[in-house]
């Protein structure tokens, strides 16, 4: 290597996480996007599980367990709040740039090439739901795997080493262990890409015996710790069975005009324009796929076309809408890269390379934006104060006797609980029975718990979604009888058990 493309290297090895860490820190402020009831999701069974208290039996969450094993592990080393996940955050998105770029390099990009795809996670992706998420935190393990597939070294008959398939399969079973889409969308990718080559069945074997290990090891860790059957009603029963309900079951058709509205609204026209910029990739990798098919009528094209297909119908048979389709346009991005990469047309290489430019011009618009109107970096980690400073509000209404007392928040309580000693319940989010989203047994068992432990306050939020608890026929209707109206505290109602200060 030249002495000055060493000298580039290193800038760019420099200035990717500089970039990454500027535009990852702005777009989560708060300033930028509120706070949203989702970041404390995974964040409050890792802290119940600091406490003593294993996840699934003693609080209900379906994110699997290196979820809640790596937001833990960020509380210990950094403090219990939500800086440390937004530092995790921050790390898992510093981490993809630089594997996207190795991956991108290795397919033969450009150094500048490189360096620009490398960003688009986090400069075009990340804005769009700029909080700590397990869907951006598995893209590290999910480009890991990627990568160790496509450096193991082919011998002239194509075969390669078992170690280096076998690898990518750990790498995509453990980011499956961290969010399940992101770990099905990985594993189908690599399943096409290893179909499409040389050697298809010895590698598929070893590819499903690498995913098998990780997951295996999970399900044998979980059953010795005793909590195997409530691990598999959270973790596959739950998703299966009611994550797609009415509450989940958008479009995203249905959900374009309230989303393009809602950027048009808060971020102006360079969010817009990153919006449909962002839009276009999966028609492009699905264009691209079928270029090639069309060009070369081969089975490596075919894979190629498969994987992209296979990630469309898995986001399609989740939660389909843009928000979810952002988490979903890495995967995109990988498969289109690959794509454009392996080609010998300098047109396609041309036309990404102007999606690029434009994609992170645009991006740099928003920040740029934003920044002017007074959005920082250092405004992501202030969100601890300003949500101990609203919970304190909320519980300087109450009796003194009843501020440390167990309290009830719906439809949405890990925003509460996160910050509080008190006992809560196994359950924080817990949504009326017309969404579909909890098995009925959800809400018979918050009524238990409220009846059983004659819990003093319950809070409502000042919407439909909670105050339709008081109207909505359920075992947690009936519960609340036991209850009156205390005080309305900014979006919040606030009840009291009869004979408990309530009136």
């Amino acid at each position: 290597m030249q002495r000055r493309t060493r000298l580039q290297l290193g800038l760019l090895l420099v200035a990717l996480p500089a970039l990454i860490a500027l535009f990852a820190s702005t777009f989560m402020s708060p300033r930028f996007l509120g706070i949203q009831a989702d970041e404390t999701y995974s964040p409050w069974p890792a802290q119940r599980l600091l406490r003593g208290d294993l996840p699934y039996r003693d609080v209900f969450t379906h994110r699997p367990p290196l979820d809640v094993l790596g937001n833990a592990a960020a509380q210990a080393l950094l403090g219990e709040g939500l800086t440390a996940s937004r530092l995790l955050q921050l790390a898992s998105m510093i981490a993809v740039g630089y594997l996207l770029f190795a991956l991108l390099r290795r397919w033969g990009a450009t150094l500048a090439e490189a360096g620009a795809g490398a960003l688009v996670p986090a400069c075009v992706c990340f804005p769009f739901w700029p909080l700590p998420a397990s869907h951006w935190q598995a893209l590290p393990l999910a480009c890991a795997a990627v990568l160790a597939l496509e450096s193991r070294p082919l011998s002239e008959d194509g075969v390669s080493p078992a170690g280096w398939v076998l690898g990518a399969g750990v790498l995509a079973g453990l980011t499956g262990l961290v969010m399940q889409p992101e770990g099905a969308a990985i594993c189908l990718w690599l399943a096409a890409r290893v179909w499409g080559g040389a050697a298809p069945r010895r590698e598929l074997a070893l590819l499903v015996a690498g995913v098998a290990i990780p997951l295996s090891l999970c399900a044998l860790t979980l059953a010795l710790a005793g909590i195997g059957g409530a691990a598999f009603d959270c973790l596959v029963a739950f998703p299966l069975l009611h994550y797609k309900s009415v509450f989940n079951d958008v479009t995203l058709w249905g959900s374009a005009p309230t989303t393009f509205g809602f950027v048009r609204e808060s971020y102006g026209a360079p969010g817009v324009s990153l919006f449909v910029l962002a839009g276009l990739l999966p028609l492009a990798a699905l264009g691209l796929a079928l270029e090639r098919l069309w060009r070369d009528r081969s089975r490596a094209a075919a894979a190629a076309l498969a994987g992209v297909v296979l990630i469309l119908g898995l986001f399609f048979k989740g939660r389909a809408d843009w928000m979810h389709l952002m988490f979903n346009l890495p995967f995109l991005l990988i498969a289109a890269a690959q794509l454009v990469l392996s080609s010998e047309r300098t047109l396609l290489r041309r036309a990404a390379w102007a999606w690029l430019g434009l994609a992170l011009l645009a991006s740099s618009w928003l920040l740029a934006l934003s920044l002017a109107r007074g959005v920082t970096p250092g405004q992501a980690f202030e969100v601890d104060a300003q949500e101990r400073a609203r919970v304190q509000r909320l519980l300087a209404t109450l009796p003194p006797p009843l501020r440390d007392a167990p309290a009830l928040s719906l439809p949405y309580g890990a925003p509460l609980y996160f910050y509080r000693a008190a006992e809560a319940p196994r359950i924080d989010w817990v949504c009326l029975p017309s969404l579909g989203y909890n098995p009925p047994g959800q809400r018979e068992e918050i009524a238990r718990w409220l009846e059983e432990r004659e819990v003093p306050v319950v809070i409502l939020e000042w919407s439909p979604l909670g105050l339709g608890f008081l109207r909505e026929p359920s075992p947690i209707r009936d519960a609340l009888q036991a209850y009156g109206s205390y005080a309305k505290v900014g979006g919040s109602v606030i009840l009291i058990r009869k004979g408990r200060g309530g009136g």
